[in-house]
C-alpha cells in the first residue's frame, strides 16, 4: 500500500495512457454497432456523463469567455473528424491507418510552437518531423512499393476520412498550442494505441505497417528531446 500511495499519480498517468489507447478501438467497435455518428455520439455521451459524476459540474465563470468559445469549437472539431473518420473508414485495417495519421499531432503542435513563438531551435527538429510524416507514409503504402503513385491511390480510395484524420491532427495541434497561451509532447502513445487497438479489433498488421508505426513515434520523440525546455540551474549565492 505504501508503493501506491507513494507512487498515485505516476500509476495515474500510466492508466490515463493505457485508457487513451483503447480509444481508437473503442470508437470502431462502437462505430460498427451503431454507425460512425450514432457510436461517436453514444461514446461522448457517456464520457460526458461519467466526467460530471466523477468531477462534478464545471464552473465557467472561472475560465474567459474567449477560451471557452475558442477552446471548445476546436476540441469539438477534432472529436468530430477523429469519430468519423475512424468510423467511415473502409475496414478495420483502414482504421488503424486513421489512428496513425491522428497521431502526427504532437509532430506538428511542436511546429506550431515553432512558427508561432519564432524560436530558434535545434537542426535535428526538421529530421524528426520527416521522419513522423514518412511513418505515415509507410503505413498508408502496406506492402506496396512506397511511392507518390501508391499514396494518391490508396487516398483516392477513400479521401474523406484521410482528410478528416490529417484534419483532426492540425486541430489537436492548434488546440494545444492556443488553449495553452489562452489558459493563462514526450510520449509514445502511437505505439500504445496501435498495439491495444490491433488486439482488440483482432487483426494483423504488416510489418511495414509497424515500421510506419516506429517512425511516426521515434519522429515525435526526437521532436520532444530536442525541444523540451532545460531545467534552469538554480544560482548559488556567493559569499560576501
Amino acid at each position: 500500500m505504501d508503493f501506491i500511495s507513494k507512487n498515485k499519480y505516476t500509476l495515474y498517468g500510466v492508466a490515463a495512457i493505457l485508457l487513451w489507447s483503447c480509444l481508437v478501438a473503442l470508437l470502431r467497435d462502437i462505430s460498427e454497432l451503431f454507425s460512425p455518428i450514432g457510436g461517436a455520439a453514444a461514446m461522448y455521451s457517456a464520457s460526458a456523463i461519467f466526467l460530471i459524476l466523477v468531477m462534478g459540474v464545471p464552473k465557467f465563470s472561472g475560465f474567459s469567455k474567449r477560451y471557452l468559445v475558442i477552446g471548445t469549437l476546436l476540441f469539438v472539431s477534432y472529436e468530430i473528424c477523429l469519430a468519423l473518420s475512424i468510423g467511415m473508414a473502409n475496414s478495420r485495417h483502414q482504421a488503424m491507418e486513421m489512428a496513425v495519421i491522428n497521431y502526427l499531432w504532437p509532430t506538428l503542435t511542436i511546429l506550431l510552437s515553432i512558427i508561432i513563438g519564432r524560436k530558434k531551435v535545434n537542426f535535428w527538429v526538421y529530421p524528426s518531423m520527416i521522419i513522423a510524416f514518412l511513418g505515415v507514409a509507410w503505413c498508408i503504402t502496406g506492402d506496396q512499393k512506397m511511392s507518390l503513385d501508391t499514396l494518391v491511390t490508396n487516398f483516392a480510395d477513400n479521401p474523406a476520412t484521410y482528410l478528416m484524420a490529417l484534419a483532426a491532427a492540425f486541430i489537436w495541434a492548434i488546440y494545444c498550442v492556443v488553449t495553452q497561451k489562452l489558459s493563462n509532447g514526450k510520449n509514445a502513445i502511437t505505439l500504445f494505441s496501435t498495439i491495444i487497438s490491433a488486439l482488440y479489433l483482432s487483426i494483423t498488421l504488416s510489418v511495414s505497417f509497424w515500421q510506419g508505426v516506429v517512425l511516426v513515434t521515434v519522429g515525435s520523440l526526437i521532436c520532444y528531446f530536442v525541444t523540451r525546455e532545460k531545467p534552469k540551474q538554480p544560482q548559488i549565492a556567493s559569499a560576501t
